[in-house]
C-alpha cells in the first residue's frame, strides 16, 4: 500500500504525486502510477481513472472536481469552455478531450526564492505551487522577484528548497513585468487560475463584445478590416519585449493586423488561458471590473439595419453636420449615441469610422472637453478635413486604442 500524504496549499498536482513519489522511495513518478493503478495494458486510453489524480483524490476523501480546481494548471490553461464545449467542469475535459489532468508536460519548474524561505519557516519544508507555472508570469505575484527555474526531469520528486540549497536552477530575466499591461495579465492570469469552474462563454462572449465595441475593434473575422482587429489592439497594448518572450507572432514578419489564436478566440473551441489572459489584461483595469462589466453587458437584441430607423434618425446619421451634434451631446460614447439615434452600436461605429470620429469611454477621458468644445464651433469644411485626416491616420498606423485616437484627432482639432 502506497502511503498518500495531503496536498499542501495551491500545491501542482504533479509536484503532488511526485512528493508522495519521493516518501515511498519510488524512482519516479511513472513507477508510482504503475505501483497505485497497474500496467497500462490494463487501462483503457479514455478512461480517466488512468491518470494519477483520481487516485489520490479518492485516497483523500477529495472531490476529484475540486481537486484538479485546486492543484491542477486546467483552470488556466482551459479557463474558456467555447461554444463546442459549454460545460463548466473539468471532468469531462479528460474523458473526452483527454487533456492532462495534473498539469501540462512540464519542460522545467519555477518557484520564488521568498516563497521557498517562508514554507520552510511556517511549515518546514517548501513546495512546488502552481501560481509559479503560470505562462506569462516571470516574477512572484507576491514578491515582485524573478522565478528560479529548474530544468530536471526529476525536479518533482524533491523540493524546491532542495535545489535553491544547492544552487541547482537558473534565473530567467523578467521582461517589463511592472509594465501596467503585464501587471494586469499578471492578475488575470492568477485570478483565472483561482476560478472554481471555468468561464461561461456567452456572458464573457457578450461582455468582451461589448468592451470592443466602445472601443471600435472589429471582431468579425469575416471583415477584413486590419487596422481595428483585435490582436491588434492587444499588440499595441503589451510592451515589446514581453511579446517576444511570450507571443513573439503578434510582432512577427508574417503578422498582417490577423492573429488567428486572438481574432477567433471565441469561436470553435474556444482559447489558451494564456491569450484569454492577455485580452482580458487588455480591455479591462481588473477582475473586479470585469466583473461589474459582465453584470452591466446587455442581453443579446436582434440586429436593426439604419434602413429601420425612424426618419429624423435616418437624416442624422446621413448628414455628417447633424451625427456630430448628437456625438457632442452623447460626450461621444457609442452607446449613448445609438440611445438617442434608437439603433443599434453597429451602425454607430460604422458612422463613426465613414465620418473620422473618434469613439470614447464612459470614464474620464484625456482631452474630451477640449474635442467636444471645438466640434461644437466646427464648419462642415473643418468636418469634412478633420474627418478625412483620421481616417488617413487610421489607414496608414491602425486605430490603436482609444486614448491615442483621443490624441491623434485633438492634435488635428488643434487643441493640444
Amino acid at each position: 500500500m502506497v502511503m498518500v500524504v495531503e496536498p499542501l496549499p495551491d500545491e501542482l498536482g504533479k509536484a503532488h504525486a511526485g512528493r508522495i513519489a519521493y516518501l515511498n522511495a519510488l524512482p519516479g513518478l511513472g513507477k508510482l502510477l504503475h505501483r497505485t493503478l497497474g500496467p497500462a495494458k490494463e487501462h483503457l486510453k479514455r478512461n480517466e481513472f488512468r491518470q494519477q489524480f483520481h487516485y489520490l483524490a479518492t485516497r483523500l476523501a477529495i472531490e476529484p472536481e475540486r481537486y484538479l480546481a485546486q492543484h491542477s494548471m486546467l483552470p488556466f490553461l482551459y479557463a474558456y469552455s467555447g461554444r463546442k464545449n459549454t460545460g463548466q467542469m473539468y471532468m469531462p475535459l479528460i474523458r473526452k478531450w483527454l487533456k492532462q489532468a495534473d498539469s501540462p508536460i512540464l519542460q522545467y519548474v519555477r518557484s520564488c526564492p521568498h516563497c521557498i524561505q517562508e514554507q520552510e519557516a511556517n511549515m518546514g519544508l517548501s513546495w512546488w505551487i502552481r501560481k509559479h507555472q503560470l505562462p506569462g508570469v516571470d516574477v512572484c505575484l507576491e514578491h515582485k522577484v524573478p522565478l528560479i527555474q529548474v530544468e530536471n526531469q526529476d525536479a518533482l520528486l524533491r523540493t524546491p528548497g532542495f535545489f535553491l540549497a544547492n544552487s541547482l536552477f537558473s534565473t530567467k530575466s523578467a521582461p517589463a513585468w511592472d509594465h501596467p499591461t503585464v501587471s494586469r495579465y499578471h492578475e488575470f492570469a492568477s485570478w483565472l487560475l483561482s476560478q472554481p469552474s471555468r468561464l461561461h462563454p456567452e456572458k464573457l462572449e457578450r461582455c468582451i463584445k461589448t468592451q470592443c465595441g466602445g472601443l471600435d475593434i472589429a471582431m468579425d473575422i469575416k471583415k477584413h478590416v486590419q487596422h481595428s482587429s483585435l490582436s491588434l489592439y492587444v499588440r499595441s497594448a503589451f510592451p515589446v519585449d514581453w511579446l517576444t518572450t511570450h507571443y513573439p507572432v503578434l510582432i512577427g514578419e508574417n503578422y498582417q493586423g490577423r492573429e488567428v489564436g486572438i481574432d477567433a478566440a471565441f469561436r470553435g473551441q474556444g482559447a489558451t488561458g494564456q491569450v484569454i489572459a492577455m485580452i482580458l489584461a487588455s480591455l479591462f483595469e481588473s477582475p473586479t471590473h470585469l466583473l461589474s462589466k459582465i453584470e452591466e453587458s446587455p442581453v443579446h437584441l436582434p440586429r436593426l439595419s439604419s434602413r429601420r430607423l425612424p426618419s429624423i434618425a435616418r437624416a442624422q446619421l446621413r448628414s455628417q453636420e447633424a451625427f456630430v451634434q448628437v456625438y457632442i451631446q452623447a460626450n461621444g460614447q457609442a452607446n449613448r449615441i445609438a440611445a438617442l439615434l434608437n439603433c443599434q452600436n453597429e451602425v454607430i461605429y460604422r458612422r463613426l469610422t465613414q465620418y473620422g470620429l473618434p469613439a470614447m469611454r464612459r470614464s474620464k477621458s484625456q482631452h474630451r472637453a477640449q474635442i467636444l468644445k471645438r466640434l461644437k464651433d466646427a464648419t462642415p469644411v473643418e468636418l469634412q478635413e478633420w474627418g478625412k485626416a483620421m481616417q488617413a491616420h487610421w489607414q496608414q498606423y491602425g486605430k490603436g486604442n482609444f486614448q491615442l485616437n483621443l490624441s491623434i484627432y485633438a492634435s488635428l482639432l488643434g487643441v493640444i
